[in-house]
């Protein structure tokens, strides 16, 4: 019995989706319940009245997990007439098609013809089979047109592990051809991105909200993890080849179409970050929403991870010994990380890895 009133209380994503363009006042009890107050429902309950808008800004975040996306998203969201998809490589292909199938008839004009041109072009996709070079382009297309003309923003993120590291020439084409916004969010500190990325991997536990610290379901964010040395650098490897990257888009999206934010910015002022991207996205200013999440990882990183000091030991014959030090005392805000950018390895007379250095920069984190 409670499997079936579990199942008749389920709402699938394209449903969700469609409520939010036809039926915003129907919505406003889900937004409620969700997190989201009574004064943006009603917000957006005016936005809908007042009429379609002609034109709006269609805008990307590249970022990688762990990295404050999700907060960004909700803080963004503040303005009633910005519209954020989410990870929108999250959804499969077969939710992603159920959505311009089933809210076609809520679209733009302009919008239904991009859900059509999304189907004609995934319609031979195998599931099984699939990989991001072969409907990302379609996807970006599709989402960034999922408006009923009530929005002046629409946006969504794309994280730099859903295929955009190996497509970076390509969407960057892609992305100066149709006009997008594009906000790179990075972090700084990778040692407690790290920590926090296999902690979501392990726990499933994403968020915590204010007063819910000490609930048995948040328990576990808190529990000692086994992350090794070897963990750790193969971890920095990945994000310090991001980082790379990021300078790449930055370099070539063209000027006054790209900024950026770091974690540290966005875990200090808030506020100051959204009304200067909403500002960039060319939105009238309004009052910013910071929610109630809980940063998870704020003590000493022997509080999360197993044998930390034979695992410091080990980090501190590596390359990253100087960077590791430096992210093992800032414990809150990440702050500025300097590592080298030429990463020749010596060895000292007593067999310890040490590096030459050369400039200092910054490294990107989830």
């Amino acid at each position: 019995e409670r499997e079936r009133e579990r199942e008749s209380m389920h709402i699938s994503i394209s449903t969700i989706l469609c409520l939010s363009l036809a039926f915003p006042a129907a919505l406003a009890k889900w937004d409620y319940q969700d997190g989201h107050s009574e004064q943006r429902i009603l917000a957006r309950e005016q936005v809908a009245a007042s009429g379609p808008v002609q034109n709006y800004t269609k805008y990307v975040v590249l970022s990688v997990q762990r990295s404050g996306s999700g907060w960004l998203r909700t803080m963004l969201e503040s303005h009633p007439k910005l519209i954020d998809y989410h990870e929108i490589f999250l959804k499969n292909l077969h939710d992603l098609r159920k959505v311009a199938t089933e809210c076609n008839a809520y679209l733009t004009e302009e919008g239904s013809a991009h859900a059509r041109s999304f189907l004609r072009k995934t319609k031979d996709i195998v599931p099984e089979d699939i990989r991001y070079e072969e409907y990302w382009e379609p996807t970006l297309d599709f989402m960034s047109h999922f408006t009923d003309g009530n929005q002046k923003a629409v946006g969504f993120k794309w994280m730099m592990n859903q295929g955009l590291d190996e497509l970076v020439d390509e969407a960057i084409e892609y992305l100066n051809e149709n006009n997008y916004k594009v906000i790179i969010l990075d972090r700084q500190n990778l040692l407690r991105q790290c920590i926090s990325t296999i902690q979501l991997d392990e726990t499933h536990i994403a968020h915590i909200k204010t007063g819910h610290e000490k609930d048995l379901s948040s328990k576990e964010a808190y529990q000692k993890l086994n992350i090794t040395a070897n963990d750790f650098s193969n971890f920095f490897e990945d994000y310090v080849r991001y980082r790379k990257l990021y300078d790449e888009i930055e370099a070539n999206i063209k000027p006054g179409f790209i900024t950026r934010v770091t974690y540290s910015e966005l875990s200090s002022d808030p506020v100051s970050v959204v009304k200067r991207l909403h500002s960039f996205f060319g939105l009238d200013p309004v009052e910013i929403e910071t929610g109630d999440m809980v940063k998870i990882h704020v003590g000493p990183v022997s509080d999360y991870v197993e044998d930390w000091e034979n695992v410091r030991a080990e980090l501190l014959k590596t390359k990253y010994a100087d960077a590791v030090e430096h992210w093992e005392e800032d414990n809150f805000y990440d702050d500025m990380l300097f590592i080298p950018e030429n990463h020749s390895i010596q060895m000292a007379d007593d067999g310890k890895a040490t590096c030459d250095l050369g400039r200092c920069y910054r490294t990107s984190g989830c």
